[in-house]
């Protein structure tokens, strides 16, 4: 009896063989790779665990910082174009902040990053505000997709901040060291950003989607601060109020208070404000996400790398 072959391509749409794939690429960049980063999240007023596809941690030779990939992994058929919104705003009035994709955390640390310490990598990408994908085999146009995977994202990262937080507090204070964290929605898809001149005229003109829009190898996609995520966000810093009463962060504290940072910038008060003001988005932490195609991701992974080995580069110890 012939085997049913239609188990070949159910597997290959789970995502399935696209995460080995993934964690061979990452591995061979001497990234150490997590299957799966779970979370908790409220869903219906009850307590639900969660995860993302991929954690791939990195740690420079020295040990002097550590680097976290959070990656959700996304397979489409070849068929399958992720077409995003290019922000119609201008520069003055975008959401768009360098720096805020690389996410560089020395508050909990002795050590200070240089300001703008990772806005390279934002100056090299494309922002976007929206996305879709075109399924050009059928006709078919959807969001939902493109939405869950950076909700799960979004939903993942104060947890990713919070362990973080918790291993360099709890480290000996000579390991207590700066990290680097960068949510990553990976794709089979091509990826593309309309042009300026983007219109219903020009679809209904276009014979491809590259006639409306350029090929880009990743970008960067807005995630909005809304209600729920303040609230999530909320929760989870509330559950690790004993950060705060740590022997190493009062220390720390008291170090950056003497070296004139600004009140609202001390590791006591960024912990107290994560917990108790759901209202704030802190969008330095939690609103900027890179949309990346397979095929880029070794570049972008090792543009990553470089940028965060010349922050530390750049660094100085705090007395």
């Amino acid at each position: 009896m012939n085997e049913n072959k239609k188990w070949k391509e159910k597997l290959i749409s789970s995502s399935f063989p696209l995460e080995y794939l993934v964690s061979k690429k990452l591995a061979a960049l001497d990234v150490a790779v997590e299957n799966e980063f779970s979370y908790s999240r409220e869903d219906a007023g009850i307590s639900k665990d969660f995860s993302i596809d991929l954690n791939g941690s990195y740690w420079n030779e020295e040990c002097t910082y550590s680097l976290s990939f959070l990656i959700e992994c996304k397979q489409r058929h070849e068929k399958n174009k992720w077409l995003f919104m290019n922000d119609p705003n201008t520069p003055e009035f975008s959401a768009h902040t360098l720096g805020y994709t690389l996410r560089a955390i020395d508050e909990f640390s002795q050590i200070d990053l240089p300001p703008n310490a990772t806005i390279e990598l934002d100056e090299r990408m494309a922002y976007a505000v929206k996305g879709v994908e075109i399924d050009t085999s059928n006709g078919n146009v959807y969001d939902n997709e493109i939405k869950h995977g950076v909700s799960q994202l979004a939903y993942s990262l104060p947890d990713v901040m919070i362990s973080q937080i918790a291993h360099h507090l709890n480290s000996h204070p000579e390991d207590n060291i700066p990290f680097f964290f960068v949510p990553i929605l990976l794709t089979t898809s091509e990826l593309f950003v309309t042009h300026d001149d983007f219109s219903m005229d020009s679809i209904r003109e276009a014979q491809e989607v590259a006639d409306i829009a350029e090929k880009v190898p990743y970008l960067i996609m807005e995630y909005q601060h809304t209600p729920g995520f303040g609230v999530h966000r909320a929760e989870r810093f509330s559950a690790f109020s004993y950060l705060q009463k740590s022997h190493q962060i009062e220390v720390v504290n008291e170090i950056r208070r003497k070296n004139d940072e600004y009140p609202f910038k001390l590791p006591k008060e960024i912990l107290r404000n994560l917990s108790s003001q759901p209202h704030m988005p802190f969008n330095e932490y939690f609103s900027q996400i890179i949309v990346c195609s397979l095929q880029n991701l070794d570049e972008l992974v090792r543009e990553v790398i470089i940028i965060a080995n010349n922050a530390l580069e750049n660094s100085k110890r705090l007395t």
